[in-house]
């Protein structure tokens, strides 16, 4: 039989969202967003729908804030925010008819509130970012005014309703109202106010000509007549705080230590360009009391500026009297979603952990064997190591993830390999020349003879150290696709997804200043990791903060760790500010929903107090780097019950055996016990 049930839940939602309901039945969208329930408002923030389902059948559920948008050929969805607590709500059906009272958006069970924030599904994520990393943002050419602080204002207009007003006015140009423009003629024998003649008005040497119009405003806000009404947030970002604001009427104040993000999300990302509006700190005090007061400058992004996921647009400024003052650089990053129906609503792990003991995670699988001051056995990154890691205990491996010319995801560190080749007319052994591997199809990586660039330094005549009659298991260049079925799914994941980084000094990473595209690689990477990854627990991982962003983004399901060096002088220090000291990382983390940060063990060691910090803020800790092979410092790190430790050699530590970490048997991954970190 089936049973009319009326779901029911409070929630309060601006007039552009709706609420939907979405759960693992066919009636309910199969957990598939875009099938999703509508509920309809009733009245104190109320929301209901009744849907016919089977009688006595138990149903999974979750509610979701939306923006739903309905085009000439399709149905577009917008997640604003969606319940998130790992067991979804349940109802069983009982009688011709029932209510499945929800009580409040996000919370249930008497467990609290879990929500997070949705992830892309079919709207574009725009972001304009403003700061000093590189070179200073905002440039003014009259050195009296090079001192002046700026409130820095964002202001999304849509092409397509300039392109519609256009017309609007040509067709209604004889019937439509125009501004009037009067002139006066001032000279030292007359004054003379008069509307402009059609040919204008002649200007003599000894005349003082004023045009004059009246242009109507709104509470002296800037308005764009062509500018729907789209949402910008900002985000302020620095080594102190993070604060995630709507815009201020004037915008924010840009700071020398800031880092403003504004960002917005649009359907179609081709249509929309972005108003950038200046106003001097020094005249908003005034404004409190005059809401009439503008801006001194002006700048406009169009979408045909933005190419690519990332970039700078330097755009000129103009005043109210359309005069060059100065430029202002635009650091933009663009997050497409993925294409198909990878993400649905049944789970997420993004926001949660389990507070365990600290985790023993492989580095490389065994460890670094090639360049570390004590080399693993094994060959790094290959799955002999990362089975040998697991057999001696380790609860994840961690590994370095990167594309092919041919754009398939393999397993390797360096960017850069060595190539053997044969010199025309020279007799003897064959030479070693460094090649990108993005630069080679998987083809080329699995055939061709290949070794890791610090061969170049070793005598000429030893040959490349892969030996064609090694086990596949240690041979380099495995395929991600091939490490997810291989393994066993109690070996867990860490998998870092690469992307070369622009050094202070500069100088790229490795030299690669020319590489695949984020969105792309992220796109790729992700969805093989959807499709392969299993039951097994997955936590991603990047030391590029754009590339954690795109990992957070687009997918629901995994958790994301931010990477960062933080201060040391083993290394150049990075251009991206975000990356440069442990707390930014911490901010930036918190900013972006990230699980937590991976910290560099220097620092770590150096200040033991950031351990605290982290878990004040309900962040996951890991930490990385050469030193925690020394069991001294293993030791420490293990005593301020940091969240895990990525080190190499792992036989030297644990004693080779049967370890199953809390198999998805026992408790699933990232279940019983686990906290929540709410983002909102």
């Amino acid at each position: 039989m089936t049973s009319q049930v009326t779901f029911r839940v409070k929630v309060a939602v601006t007039d552009r969202h709706g609420v939907v309901v979405v759960g693992d039945c066919p009636s309910l969208g199969g957990w598939d967003p875009h099938k999703a329930v509508e509920l309809q408002r009733e009245e104190n923030d109320v929301w209901s729908c009744t849907v016919p389902l089977p009688e006595g059948t138990p149903v999974r559920y979750r509610y979701m804030v939306c923006d739903i948008r309905q085009d000439k050929t399709q149905k577009k969805l917008m997640i604003i925010k969606w319940e998130t607590y790992r067991q979804p709500r349940t109802f069983t059906p009982n009688g011709k008819s029932c209510a499945a009272d929800g009580g409040s958006f996000g919370s249930y069970d008497g467990a609290g509130c879990a929500v997070d924030q949705g992830w892309l599904v079919d709207e574009t994520e725009i972001r304009l970012r403003f700061h000093s990393s590189k070179s200073p943002p905002i440039i003014i050419f009259n050195q009296e005014d090079v001192n002046r602080k700026f409130l820095i204002k964002v202001i999304p207009v849509n092409l397509q309703n300039v392109q519609k007003q256009t017309i609007d006015e040509k067709d209604n140009s004889s019937t439509c109202e125009e501004t009037p423009v009067t002139c006066k003629v001032l000279n030292d024998t007359q004054w003379c106010p008069v509307l402009q003649d059609p040919g204008g008005h002649l200007w003599e040497n000894d005349s003082y000509l004023i045009f004059t119009t009246q242009k109507q405003t709104v509470d002296g806000k800037y308005n764009s007549p062509t500018c729907e009404e789209t949402p910008v947030t900002c985000k302020v970002l620095n080594d102190t705080q993070w604060c995630p604001v709507f815009q201020d009427q004037w915008g924010h104040l840009l700071e020398n230590d800031n880092y403003l993000i504004f960002t917005t999300q649009v359907f179609n990302p081709q249509e929309w360009a972005f108003d950038i509006l200046l106003y001097a700190e020094s005249e908003i005090s005034d404004a409190q009391s005059n809401s009439h007061t503008p801006p001194v400058a002006k700048a406009t992004v169009l979408p045909t500026n933005m190419t690519g996921s990332t970039g700078v647009v330097s755009a000129p400024l103009h005043n109210n009297h359309n005069r060059l003052i100065g430029q202002i650089n635009v650091d933009y990053l663009i997050i497409t979603p993925m294409t198909g129906e990878v993400c649905t609503a049944e789970v997420s792990y993004a926001r949660y952990w389990k507070k365990r003991k600290t985790l023993d995670v492989g580095h490389r699988g065994m460890g670094n064997s090639y360049t570390a001051a004590s080399v693993a056995h094994i060959r790094e990154n290959t799955i002999a190591s990362f089975l040998s890691a697991a057999n001696h205990g380790a609860a994840f491996v961690e590994f370095d993830v990167q594309l092919t010319k041919d754009k398939v995801p393999i397993v390797y560190h360096d960017y850069k390999t060595c190539i053997s080749t044969k010199t025309k007319g020279v007799t003897g052994g064959s030479q070693l020349m460094e090649i990108a591997v993005m630069e080679l199809t998987l083809e080329d990586v699995q055939s061709l003879k290949l070794d890791h660039k610090t061969a170049k330094k070793l005598p000429a005549e030893k040959e490349a150290s892969i030996d064609d009659e090694e086990p596949p298991d240690l041979h380099p260049f495995p395929t991600l696709r091939k490490v997810c079925s291989t393994l066993p799914e109690h070996v867990n994941l860490n998998i870092e997804v690469k992307f070369p980084l622009l050094q202070q000094d500069g100088a790229w990473e490795e030299e690669m200043d020319t590489y695949f595209d984020r969105n792309e690689i992220v796109d790729i990477i992700m969805r093989e990791v959807l499709e392969n990854g299993g039951k097994r627990r997955i936590l991603l991982s990047s030391f590029d903060a754009d590339c954690c962003v795109l990992l957070r983004r687009k997918q629901n399901k995994y958790p994301v760790l931010f990477l960062s060096q933080g201060v040391t002088e083993r290394w150049e220090e990075m251009m991206d500010v975000r990356c440069r000291t442990v707390p930014m990382a911490m901010n930036f983390t918190l900013a972006e929903g990230l699980l937590g940060v991976d910290i560099h063990a220097e620092d770590i060691l150096r200040n033991p107090s950031f351990v605290e910090e982290i878990a004040k803020l309900k962040l996951v800790c890991f930490v990385w780097g050469e030193d925690i092979n020394d069991p001294a410092n293993m030791s420490q790190l293990r005593s301020m019950e940091v969240d895990g430790i990525i080190y190499d050699r792992m036989s030297d530590h644990r004693e080779p055996g049967l370890y199953q970490f809390e198999t998805e048997e026992q408790n699933g991954p990232f279940l019983a016990g686990i906290s929540q970190h709410t983002h909102h």
